[in-house]
């Protein structure tokens, strides 16, 4: 053991940060606490040196005042004793940062050792540090590592990490920046960062699987997830801020990956099998887009939801309970894509809404049969298809929206601003679609087939539904 005074300087971090009349030991396994009778550091500490959790619990006992440790030039050696020396261990291997080792620590500012390559469970949870540099080398970082810091800002992670631990980062309400896209991680565990009320941001670009309530309580408000294929059971759920999301539509989703996003307005790349409880309480959510390209519905997977008009796509085969319950302001459901094939309903699909007071628009003389149904018959049945073709006065004096068709589009102008046009082919398949538009619109004729073609329009209290030939 080689005892050094302790030398008062400036040290640089790589925070940014300088640790200043810091106390330099060099130490030896086992060694810290007899080094520290001999000297009692103000506010940091600098070790170099080996220690093993003999000395790492030492550590556990500095003055309150101690903020700063800089473990830098450490290296931590494996103990093995025929004792139980730490939770319950007799071995604590050596280069990791054992679990829960400054669990609720004081420590403001620490530098970890070079050499480590894992930091396991619990390692921080509860500690006061504020920022931290996780060393190249590191691949994984256990279950909770940084669970509940309340003032931790910022994060920088090593190329070299492939493994996150569920609720690692998660209850850090001051954290607001940390740089996941330099790793090689491919899994955002269970709740990873839920809680982290400042967190705004994730670069999520390589991320493969998304665990339970990765990021509920963020106040992130938009994602795009290309190339996630995974999603777990509530994987996206709330996230009160969440505006704006982009997904894989070829991903595996579960039940109720966007449950509980209060804001979300625009989504992009829904499934076509949707989950139960897939967007239920989205309440400023319309799934009308995603009811196009369905072909399954699960239970309760739009309750609650801002839905005012439907289009059923013509691949939907079935829906399941209470799919639209507490749907308030649904007022109609256009069918015509489906002709005859009425999909499977569960008896309680409906449930929470009024069907008798709400349209069921369907083909051309197919009102008899989805009327006999037991369950779509409960709707107000009906099909009024014009052809723009043979009566275009009748149709333009019915809705008050003209329809022109050129060679390459067709031009609509409405009284008002166009909610939907939706182009179908014969057999009920979506070729085109439009959203939100002003009271003038294009819809463009570049994939359309050759033949009949059913064009569906909708502008605040002005609805169309004609059949062209192209």
């Amino acid at each position: 053991m080689r005892f050094l005074k302790p030398s008062f300087s400036l040290i640089i971090s790589a925070l940014g940060c300088s640790l200043i009349n810091a106390a330099a030991l060099e130490v030896t396994p086992g060694e810290l606490g007899n080094l520290l009778t001999q000297t009692t550091p103000e506010t940091q500490l600098q070790l170099s040196g080996s220690a093993d959790i003999r000395d790492l619990i030492v550590l556990k006992s500095l003055p309150a005042g101690v903020k700063g440790l800089d473990l830098t030039n450490l290296k931590l050696q494996t103990y093995d004793s025929k004792k139980a020396v730490y939770l319950g261990k007799t071995l604590i291997q050596g280069n990791r940062l054992p679990a829960y080792i400054f669990f609720r620590s004081a420590f403001s500012n620490i530098l970890l050792p070079e050499g480590i390559t894992i930091i396991e469970d619990g390692a921080f949870a509860g500690a006061e540090i504020e920022s931290v540099i996780i060393p190249e080398g590191v691949t994984q970082i256990g279950d909770y590592a940084f669970y509940n810091a309340p003032y931790l800002k910022s994060v920088s992670l090593p190329s070299t990490l492939t493994k996150v631990g569920k609720g690692a980062f998660a209850n850090c309400p001051n954290l607001t920046d940390i740089n996941l896209s330099s790793t090689e991680l491919k899994e955002i565990p269970e709740r990873c960062f839920a809680g982290d009320s400042r967190l705004e941001s994730l670069d999520l670009y390589n991320i493969d699987a998304i665990g339970t309530e990765a990021f509920s309580g963020t106040a992130i408000a938009q994602l795009i997830l290309p190339e996630v294929n995974y999603f777990a059971p509530y994987a996206l759920a709330g996230m009160d801020m969440l505006a704006e999301l982009t997904l894989n539509s070829n991903a595996k989703f579960n039940e109720g990956t966007l449950m509980n996003n209060r804001n979300l307005v625009q989504l992009s790349g829904t499934p076509d099998n949707v989950p139960p409880l897939f967007a239920a309480n989205c309440v400023s959510y319309s799934p009308a887009e995603a009811l196009t390209r369905a072909t399954t519905v699960g239970d309760y997977a739009f309750s609650n939801s801002a839905v005012t008009e439907l289009y059923l796509g013509a691949n939907l085969t079935s829906v399941g309970k209470g799919i639209f319950s507490g749907v308030e302001n649904l007022t109609s459901i256009n069918a015509t894509a489906l002709g005859s094939n009425i999909p499977a309903a569960d008896d309680d699909a409906f449930t929470g809404i009024e069907p008798s007071k709400i349209r069921l628009k369907v083909a051309d003389g197919k009102t008899p049969e989805w009327q006999n149904d037991p369950v779509w018959g409960q709707f107000d049945v009906y099909d009024d298809m014009y052809s723009g073709i043979e009566n275009p006065d009748l149709a333009q004096e019915v809705s008050g929206i003209d329809i022109t068709l050129t060679a390459d589009s067709i031009e609509i102008t409405a009284p008002e601003n166009i909610d939907i046009a939706a182009l179908y082919d014969a057999e009920g398949k979506l070729i085109n679609i439009i959203n939100n538009a002003g009271n003038q619109a294009s819809l463009s004729l570049a994939s359309a087939p050759s033949g009949v073609l059913i064009l569906s329009v909708k502008a605040g209290n002005h609805s169309k539904n004609i059949k062209l030939i192209h």
